[in-house]
């Protein structure tokens, strides 16, 4: 079926709705009956309806705008959303912004925002936004996933930022070799606010949203390196969340390339890098459903997996990117959608990794190319 974005009556004289929805991230609303959706190529954000909100509740899926109606036509590169549990706001990671001392250096930026419960027009008020002390080579392979971490027995939060590339460096992006795969990265990164004339700067004003500033409210500052199995032989990392049950914490990451969600577990430690990866008897890599191709080969058909949400402990949901113009026709039946996965035990089923054509990732639903209506 078709997933229909609607507006909100004051919403109606809003020009700017755009063409196409380059799905990059997902993340749960706590209460379980929205899931919202950024894009890479805008900067509005989706507002969609769970299963559980059409059962228990009128519930419309719906575009939301930012309060400054200019921002609302910019190209965002937002690549990573998750959930600040402690003030009840949402994280969002540019992939990258160009530095302002050095040429050829990018930088990543963190937004903070509050999206209003009632989707009221505008939705999206924007809190702070900080660069990250972090730097890439390359423009297109920056930070692809983002998610918040409360660290309880040090009484400090954190973010977990997902490097797209093996090593976190553009040169390995499309190297397939063995001695590339194998060295996914997640940047720990802590917020510092910025202290000018003896006073801590918490907000800027809208204006300079989009623009490199002289002058950010805080730094978010990379104080450690949380290295994902080195058994993990992705060509690329496209997004990482967590689910945290009784005294265990669940991670997933997905990859774009291989069509494939790793899942392990994650706990706390007392340095740096704060936390790491720990064994489970759940941890595997599970492969996204393919089809039988020509010649009875395995042939991939979520060709742009980008975003990955817990549902519960046994249920993700997974958003697509656009398709590339490279791709196959195949790929272009499951972009720019929304993906319900139920996650089976490892015993039950028929493949193992790295790769066959029985899927580990059970389908169970599944929300359509993405359709606004026009006014």
């Amino acid at each position: 079926m078709f997933c229909i974005l609607r507006y909100n009556e004051q919403q109606r004289n809003v020009s700017y709705v755009p063409d196409r929805f380059e799905a990059s991230d997902v993340v749960l609303r706590p209460d379980g009956l929205i899931i919202y959706v950024v894009f890479d190529n805008t900067i509005l954000i989706g507002a969609f309806c769970t299963p559980l909100a059409t059962r228990t509740m009128n519930c419309t899926d719906k575009l939301l705008y930012w309060s400054n109606n200019t921002f609302n036509k910019a190209k965002s590169e937002f690549e990573g959303i998750t959930y600040n549990s402690l003030q009840d706001t949402y994280f969002i990671v540019q992939e990258t912004i160009p530095s302002t001392n050095t040429p050829g250096v990018y930088n990543s930026k963190i937004f903070e925002i509050q999206i209003a419960k009632d989707h009221s027009f505008p939705s999206i008020r924007l809190i702070q936004s900080c660069k990250v002390n972090w730097t890439f080579d390359s423009s297109s392979k920056g930070f692809e996933g983002l998610q918040f971490m409360t660290h309880h027995k040090m009484g400090k939060s954190y973010l977990l930022a997902l490097c797209e590339a093996n090593k976190c460096t553009v040169q390995t992006a499309h190297n397939h070799s063995i001695n590339v795969v194998g060295h996914g990265k997640l940047i720990v990164l802590e917020k510092h606010e910025a202290i000018h004339n003896g006073e801590s700067t918490v907000s800027f004003q809208e204006k300079q949203f989009f623009f490199p500033i002289l002058l950010d409210p805080c730094l978010w500052v990379s104080v450690g390196i949380v290295n994902l199995p080195s058994d993990l032989e992705f060509v690329d990392y496209s997004a990482v969340s967590t689910y945290s049950q009784n005294s265990l914490i669940y991670i997933a990451v997905t990859s774009q390339e291989n069509s494939q969600v790793w899942i392990g577990t994650i706990e706390e430690i007392d340095q740096s890098p704060y936390f790491r990866i720990t064994p489970s008897n759940r941890s595997s890599v599970y492969n996204i459903p393919q089809i039988i191709g020509n010649g009875n080969t395995c042939e991939t058909q979520y060709c742009n997996i980008e975003g990955v949400a817990w549902v519960n402990e046994n249920q993700l949901v997974l958003v697509s990117d656009q398709e590339k113009a490279t791709q196959g026709v195949v790929c272009s039946f499951k972009d720019e959608s929304i993906h319900y996965f139920l996650i089976p035990n490892v015993k039950e089923s028929m493949a193992t990794y790295p790769s066959y054509c029985s899927s580990l990732l059970l389908f169970l639903t599944l929300y359509t190319i993405f359709y606004f209506p026009s006014h």
